[in-house]
């Protein structure tokens, strides 16, 4: 089978440096942007972190379409997000993250510095909606609670959530701002167990379009539900009943009908999701049709972008289009869609990778934001001439002076002759076969792909490949694929990430002597399982694992989806999930395993790694534990930059010390207390 072979234009140089961890604070990243209502200019914010002192800042920006020219609206001393324009064009909203949450505006002209609209104290959380008038900002908005530092009570089945921490203590209704006089009223208030986001203003100015959790046990991880509250009255309306959930949605021009990405079945990772239009209290009508796709996309990245990743990528442009976001295979493309009568999807925006949309406007075109294997997400426009232009370059000389890489898509046959997608990474001009990384990504409902990822890169300028694939459970291919792993993930997994590695070693590519094997969160139980059940790898590294499923019923934020995977509670199917959790099978392993992991990650708990490394020791398997101090379950891709340079050290070290059998580097330091390795020979 002929290998299809990518190379980087204006980078084939030779292999005369290696990338170190910090090598990756020194990249950017496009966040967010928005059309003025002129289309003359773009608001967008730019992540950035300090070498030197670990900050990270996210400006905001404005830039000017047709002279090219831009200027900083807000300095590196503050995060700001989601930037929103007025219906002027005069003032941009934003939500400042740090250095203290608020919801802030700033003129575009500089007449004045940004300024706080929000009273202080109060919890701000997303993106900004301004009222028809301009007058107004809807925000969610609340309180967060200082707990008692001696005792806290727990009445609840659950009482933490991933990106949220204790439930009871924060509490997120829909709030109004007058950014006049900057008084503030609540519209919709918020409980620790009625959490509620997303606010959209209709066109008319009358109501208000929410996002709110319906999960009474407070779990926070099935889909929202949708809800509009009338602004004059305060009265709340149902839009989607009980049917299922969304993702992202918009207000069509009538401000009656509702366009949303979402599903009818309650657990989002496990639904593939699909376009809807309805009116609040119909059954909703579906605008895409079935295929080996996904609404939305669900690629993972290295970088701090997974905040673009959640809106789902959804402009309605008029009353009978509006474009999507649609993950097709391991691309992410854009797509312009009917409203009414009979459905019409018209790709826009295609190629070898990964593009979410944020703005669009008919007479300027499409604004999106793009990434791929060799570059971190950019600025783009296209017209209605299908002209495209990149209109930021944020990274361009910095990655001129790294080393330059390749890589080959394979096809992946299984064992039983399922056939999925995979790639290679690699040295620019390496000819193989090399000592190669299996990767397997998380999920295991999310997917890889064309997309940039810096700690492949940074593996690859050490000579060693990366290997990698969307085996069957990977989103983008329909829900069938999905569905494919079952519930057994550990032993249903396995077969397809042989097959995977062994397509890399038939093709000449991998050295089948030289393997290691490394995955997050879902990848983490997967190289978990592998450890316990073959002995081919040299070097293993489970980041984010979950490796014992009882236990993770009774410890993480999602007791409801392991009961549901398993079909039944611990004191239920008790021997089911032993069979089925890694742990299981740890006294069979010999391989070198690295267990990493963010102490504050409420999704795959830290014990899930300490119960693990433990039962490898005893069984007599090389195994440290580093334990990242600070960090959340997502936090090697969207955490503060020591979290993510501990991360990039830590996997670094495991594959140089244990697959190059390099010995020459330091093995991983403290970074002044956000990193523990915990040790044993």
């Amino acid at each position: 089978m002929m290998r299809a072979l990518v190379i980087h234009p204006n980078r084939c140089r030779s292999l005369s440096m290696s990338l170190v961890p910090e090598d990756a604070l020194e990249l950017q990243f496009l966040r967010d942007a928005r059309l003025s209502p002129d289309g003359r200019n773009a608001a967008y914010t730019v992540s950035s972190s300090d070498r030197s002192d670990l900050s990270d800042s996210c400006t905001l920006w404005l830039l000017d379409l047709e002279s090219g020219e831009r200027h900083a609206l807000t300095d590196e001393t503050s995060i700001a997000m989601s930037p929103r324009w007025s219906p002027d064009g005069r003032t941009v909203a934003y939500y400042q993250a740090a250095p203290v949450p608020a919801l802030m505006i700033v003129p575009v002209d500089g007449s004045q510095a940004p300024r706080a609209v929000t009273e202080p104290g109060t919890l701000v959380a997303g993106a900004p909606s301004w009222s028809p008038d301009g007058r107004q900002i809807a925000v969610s908005a609340g309180t967060m609670l200082q707990p008692d530092d001696t005792v806290v009570r727990i009445t609840s089945r659950v009482h933490r959530a991933e990106g949220f921490g204790p439930i009871d203590l924060m509490s997120l209704g829909i709030c109004v701002v007058d950014i006049e006089d900057n008084s503030q009223r609540t519209l919709v208030h918020g409980s620790a167990r009625f959490q509620c986001t997303e606010p959209q203003w209709s066109p008319q100015g009358n109501r208000i379009l929410f996002q709110a959790n319906f999960d009474e046990d407070g779990a926070l991880f099935g889909f929202p539900t949708l809800r509009c509250v009338d602004v004059v009255s305060g009265e709340v309306e149902d839009v989607l009943g009980s049917w299922g959930g969304c993702q992202s949605a918009a207000w069509l021009p009538d401000g009656e009908r509702i366009a949303f990405v979402g599903a009818e079945a309650n657990w989002r990772v496990m639904t593939n999701m699909a376009f809807w239009v309805t009116t609040p209290g119909a059954t909703p009508e579906r605008r895409t049709p079935v295929g080996p796709w996904h609404v939305s996309p669900r690629i993972y990245q290295d970088g701090p972008i997974w905040d673009l990743v959640s809106t789902g990528g959804l402009v309605v442009e008029s009353e009978d289009r509006a474009s999507i976001t649609v993950q097709k295979g391991g691309a992410v493309e854009i797509w312009d869609v009917s409203l009414a009568g009979a459905i019409e999807c018209i790709p826009v925006v295609t190629g070898d990778r990964s593009c979410i949309l944020l703005d669009a406007n008919p007479d300027v075109g499409h604004l999106y934001v793009g990434t791929d294997f060799f570059q971190p997400t950019e600025l783009f426009l296209v017209d209605s001439n299908n002209v495209e232009r990149q209109l930021t370059h944020l990274n361009s000389e910095l990655l001129e002076r790294w080393p330059a890489i390749q890589v080959d898509h394979l096809d992946v046959t299984a064992h039983d002759g399922h056939d999925f997608e995979g790639w290679f990474l690699s040295p620019a001009g390496s000819d193989g076969p090399l000592p190669t990384v299996l990767h397997i990504h998380g999920g295991p409902y999310t997917a890889v792909g064309y997309a940039f990822r810096f700690d492949f890169r940074m593996l690859a300028s050490y000579g060693m490949g990366v290997m990698f694939s969307n085996f069957r459970g990977s989103a983008g291919y329909g829900q069938e694929h999905m569905d494919a792993i079952g519930d057994d993930w550990g032993s249903a997994g396995f077969p397809d990430h042989m097959a995977t590695i062994d397509a890399a070693i038939s093709r000449g590519l991998a050295d089948g002597e030289q393997l290691g094997v490394w995955g997050a969160s879902h990848g983490g139980l997967a190289t978990s399982w592998i450890v316990g059940h073959s002995d081919r790898f040299a070097a293993a590294v489970a980041e984010s694992a979950i490796t014992d499923f009882t236990m993770a019923y009774y410890t993480s934020d999602l007791p409801d989806v392991w009961q549901a995977q398993h079909g039944g509670t611990p004191a239920e199917v008790g021997e089911l999930m032993r069979m089925r959790s890694p742990l299981t099978y740890a006294t069979n392993a010999v391989t070198p395993t690295l267990m990493l992991h963010c102490e504050g990650d409420l999704r795959c708990p830290l014990s899930q790694a300490e119960a693990f490394q433990r039962a490898l020791l005893d069984a007599g398997c090389i195994s440290e534990l580093v334990m990242i101090r600070g960090g959340n379950h997502i936090a090697d891709a969207t955490g503060p930059a020591p979290i993510r340079l501990a991360q990039d050290k830590a996997l670094l070290d495991w594959f140089q010390r244990y697959l190059l059998h390099d010995t020459s580097t330091p093995e991983t330091n403290d970074l002044a207390g956000h990193a523990e390795s915990v040790k044993r020979s």
